[in-house]
């Protein structure tokens, strides 16, 4: 029960962690998912919380086995049903959609401090790792764009994955 209710907590917090964390990548992506906290989130994770909180309540009129076994299965389910999809819908849709664009667009691409292999086999191609020259299309996290290249034209954005055509590298 405690789990299923930090969970539900985890909404109106975020914003406050945000604003307290180092890492500019973090902050970007945790900034730009909460408009994914929407009722299709709390539902879930509330019934989860109601579950579990009842079978507390009722444990004392079932066996303890059977309330382990009940809130094992309520927790799996949600991690399992609910909050993988919902982190996945975070951290991978921005890589497939990305690499989704570029196959579209027959670009090659060049990857630079990404490690999201995922997105050679949405794309179905290798790529490279290493910095851009310019006129080559890049695919980095927004605060290494903004790092290592000063000029550069965005194609697709997305919490915090960009793929971009560099125009120019910073000290070159």
């Amino acid at each position: 029960a405690i789990l299923t209710g930090l969970l539900l907590a985890v909404p109106p917090v975020a914003p406050w962690l945000a604003g307290r964390l180092e890492d500019d990548f973090a902050r970007h992506v945790i900034s730009e998912s909460l408009g994914l906290f929407t009722a299709s989130y709390y539902l879930p994770v509330a019934a989860a919380f109601s579950v579990c909180l009842s079978l507390c309540v009722a444990a004392r009129r079932l066996s303890q086995p059977v309330v382990a076994l009940l809130l094992g299965w309520t927790v799996v389910a949600l991690v399992n049903l609910h909050l993988m999809p919902f982190a996945a819908s975070i951290t991978q849709q921005p890589i497939v959609d990305a690499a989704r664009l570029a196959k579209q667009e027959n670009w090659d691409v060049v990857r630079w401090k990404l490690n999201m292999p995922s997105f050679m086999f949405y794309r179905e191609a290798l790529v490279q790792d290493r910095l851009a020259a310019p006129g080559e299309v890049l695919l980095t996290k927004i605060t290494e764009l903004e790092n290592f290249y000063d000029d550069y034209d965005i194609l697709h954005y997305d919490k915090g994955i960009v793929l971009a055509r560099v125009k120019h590298v910073k000290g070159m």
